[in-house]
């Protein structure tokens, strides 16, 4: 028995560092995998994607510009993009529109009318020349050009059958590229946050088509073309016609964000009491063409903080004011 007892405590000597590693383990993986010791603080930001991350160069958003009358001048601080929101939240500024600001250490490099091929440019030039790091916090918000060329195709398609399963074949392409894009800026050590397209077939432009052209489904196809980027860009690239999305690259909470609300929201704006009104009228007129809209230049009884979008086919103040939001809390919550 003595001998036995011996053994047994020899055997428990060696495991007891293991079951301590295992608890170890598990009291961090209980904590819902988001938490960390120390919160995630970029020094630098970098914006990519199209004119919704675009600060012109005085200051100019395509979205709803606040005209400050006191002033006499237009306030870029007012009615924010989402990424001002974001570089805000760290006690960072844009040089596009500087408030109190001496230096920026956030920087957007989107363009007006970019797809994810151009983002795709955006981002070679930032691997190549800003030496990414763990502490740069890199987003991307992209797509939305991409589902309209899709969609135009279809119509010069004769909206055939034919057509529509290559509109939706070149939106999975785009959606791939851009999982890719993200892929690329991970490898390189810096974390990623990414939007979802908002949802084109609830937009102006979609309401018009669909009353132009009633019985065609052209808001339908819209939407339908949003839908296949947005699950593209999340697929796992397993099964037949996958698309090799996000997860196919293996990638977690460690390294990027997925903001959906951007399309969840328009929907929900979409089918709510006050549709009409929130969705199928754009909140600037058509004689204020972006980015030259501003709080004087708005439709009668607009409401920038309900009405979802600036003119036809992108969204407004309401809709970086969510965007941002969101951006804040993945940001600080994931274990960049």
């Amino acid at each position: 028995m003595k001998a036995l007892g011996k053994q047994l405590n020899r055997l428990l000597s060696r495991l007891l560092p293991a079951v301590l590693a295992l608890s170890t383990l598990a009291s961090v993986g209980g904590c819902g995998g988001g938490e960390r010791a120390e919160p995630f603080v970029p020094t630098r930001i970098y914006a990519f994607g199209d004119e919704l991350s675009l600060l012109q160069s005085d200051g100019r958003k395509y979205g709803v510009n606040y005209w400050d009358s006191s002033a006499g001048a237009l306030d870029c601080a007012t009615y924010p993009l989402w990424i001002q929101t974001l570089a805000s939240h760290y006690g960072m500024a844009f040089e596009q529109c500087p408030g109190s600001y001496a230096t920026f250490n956030a920087v957007t490099r989107a363009t007006v009318g970019a797809t994810v091929a151009g983002l795709e440019q955006q981002v070679s030039s930032y691997l190549l020349n800003d030496q990414p790091t763990s502490t740069h916090l890199v987003t991307m918000l992209v797509g939305s050009h991409d589902v309209l060329a899709a969609y135009q195709a279809w119509l010069d398609g004769a909206r055939g059958t034919d057509a529509a399963n290559a509109a939706q074949a070149a939106v999975k392409v785009a959606a791939e590229n851009l999982a890719l894009q993200v892929n690329r800026v991970v490898q390189a050590g810096a974390p990623v946050l990414i939007g979802f397209v908002p949802d084109l077939g609830y937009s102006p432009y979609a309401q018009a088509q669909e009353a132009a052209y009633a019985g065609e489904g052209r808001a339908a196809m819209l939407s339908t073309l949003t839908t296949v980027f947005n699950n593209a860009l999340q697929s796992s690239g397993q099964g037949e016609n996958s698309s090799k999305g996000l997860a196919y690259y293996g990638l977690g909470g460690t390294d990027y964000g997925l903001i959906l609300d951007g399309s969840s929201w328009v929907t929900s704006v979409a089918t709510g009491s006050s549709a009409d009104s929130y969705n199928a009228t754009p909140l600037c007129l058509n004689t204020a063409r972006l980015p030259d809209c501003t709080s004087l230049t708005l439709a009668s009884g607009a409401d920038v903080d309900n009405w979802v979008w600036a003119d036809g086919t992108r969204p407004g103040v309401a809709y970086q004011a969510k965007m941002g939001s969101r951006a804040v809390t993945q940001a600080t919550n994931l274990p960049f």
